[in-house]
């Protein structure tokens, strides 16, 4: 007997009918159910049509079965994924195939699609169903450009496999495809390993991330080795030790901003710089194993120049004579002579050195100049300041209320020459005091000079 099929049509009637046909049996031979209702659209279009589920009635016990017309046709049918068929008896008709949409076969040497008739059996039938896709498993390993990273890439792809659902026994039997997935196998610890090996990683493996939660994961990003980044050494200093210092106490109430920024010159034997040694650096590893040498610290040679020397263990400079200490190109030198290119004001501070100084402007407001073994030249006026030098002063302009000495050691002695001369006079009218005395007193010239000291030098 034949197992019942399922028929469509635009409505009730006409799907039953289609399936009557199929079956070649009447409506009083055959049991049908409605599986669905047509639904009709916007001015009474069809959207979808009817189908029914049409099943042959069973012969009553003892009755023989008879094999009527139905029982002549070709029969199809979908088992475990394989079609099945059964040819049809001399006065039935053959199968036929409903291939859904997109779905092609090839039939006795032609490519076929829609409705494909069974005259010739199946031998010559070839379903073209689409391709399977394997699952796969990726497990790629990727380190970093310095080599101190491996990060592992994990990816999971699910395949499928297409087959033909299961299908009851028809005469018009229609053919669709689905997919059954085939999962992705998650990986192991151990193909971990195996990946880092393949690829060289040997060192600073650390995989306690990797649980097999984690590796059950569809997609996962995960670091699996670190290497030791090298040290950075620290470079050999020149640290000078020479500087604009501040003459003012800072901390006053009142604060020179003149002698803030003064200039000050250094005395010879003065430390003017040092050396500080360079510290090496630690040589690092990479996730290969292999060692990142550290770089070479620099270092800094001292330099002296003129008026400054290096000392025998080569690591400090000192000045060999009294001046201004610069750094010029690297080169430690002391200047005999400080050019101040512009005004000497409250920018430059007071200046005190050791040499010749020459301002190329003036000197204004408050400024105080003083030099040792040299002199001054001012371009400029000299306005409201002070200037003393052991040499000559020298002023292009004006000066205009200024304190200006100049000759050193020399005024020294200008002011000592008068003290004596006025010592000379006091000595002289002592002596013209003595001989008017000694003429009417008469007395030793002892006792005398003694109470003529005594009255003039009283207390």
């Amino acid at each position: 007997m034949v197992d019942g099929i399922i028929s469509s049509g635009r409505t009730v009637d006409e799907a039953i009918q289609k399936g009557l046909e199929t079956l070649r049996l009447t409506k009083e031979q055959v049991e049908w159910e409605v599986l669905h209702e047509p639904d009709t659209k916007l001015f009474g279009l069809v959207a979808r049509g009817a189908q029914v589920r049409l099943t042959p009635k069973q012969a009553a016990e003892g009755d023989s079965v008879a094999d009527d017309e139905s029982t002549e046709h070709g029969m199809l049918w979908v088992h475990d994924g394989s079609l099945h068929y059964q040819p049809p008896g001399p006065s039935g008709l053959p199968g036929v195939l409903v291939l859904e949409k997109g779905l092609t076969a090839n039939y006795n040497g032609a490519e076929v699609s829609g409705e494909v008739e069974l005259t010739a059996g199946v031998e010559g039938l070839e379903l073209q169903l689409p391709e399977d896709q394997e699952p796969m498993t990726r497990l790629e390993p990727a380190v970093s450009d310095d080599g101190l990273t491996c990060t592992l890439f994990l990816s999971r792809i699910d395949g499928h496999r297409v087959q033909l659902p299961d299908q009851p026994r028809s005469r018009r039997l229609p053919i669709r495809t689905i997919k059954k997935t085939l999962p992705a196998v998650a990986p192991t610890i151990d193909d971990v390993k195996e990946s880092l090996q393949v690829l060289g990683i040997v060192y600073g493996i650390d995989l306690e991330e990797l649980t097999p939660e984690v590796l059950a994961r569809q997609d996962t990003t995960a670091i699996v080795a670190r290497g030791i980044a090298p040290q950075e050494p620290v470079d050999g200093e020149i640290r000078y030790r020479f500087e604009r210092k501040s003459a003012a106490d800072l901390e006053a109430d009142r604060i020179d901003h003149f002698e803030a920024g003064a200039v000050v010159a250094v005395q010879e034997g003065a430390l003017l710089a040092e050396r500080i040694p360079p510290q090496p650096g630690v040589d690092g590893i990479d996730v290969y194993g292999n060692v990142i040498p550290a770089k070479q610290p620099r270092e800094n040679a001292l330099q002296a120049g003129t008026g400054a020397e290096v000392t025998e263990d080569g690591n400090q400079i000192i000045a060999a004579e009294g001046g201004l200490p610069v750094v010029q190109a690297g080169v430690v030198r002391v200047l005999q002579i400080y050019d101040l290119p512009g005004d000497a004001d409250i920018s430059t501070g007071n200046i005190r050195f050791q040499g010749e100084v020459i301002v190329r402007g003036s000197v204004l407001d408050r400024v105080i100049i003083e030099t040792q073994r040299g002199g001054v030249q001012v371009f400029g006026l000299v306005s409201h300041a002070r200037i003393k030098a052991d040499g000559n002063i020298t002023v292009a302009k004006n000066v205009v209320s200024s304190q200006l000495a100049a000759g050193g050691i020399t005024v020294i002695y200008v002011k000592v020459l008068g003290f004596f001369h006025a010592l000379s006079k006091q000595i002289e009218n002592l002596i013209k005091g003595y001989y008017m005395v000694r003429q009417q007193v008469d007395a030793a010239d002892g006792k005398l000079i003694k109470q003529l000291l005594e009255l003039k030098f009283h207390g």
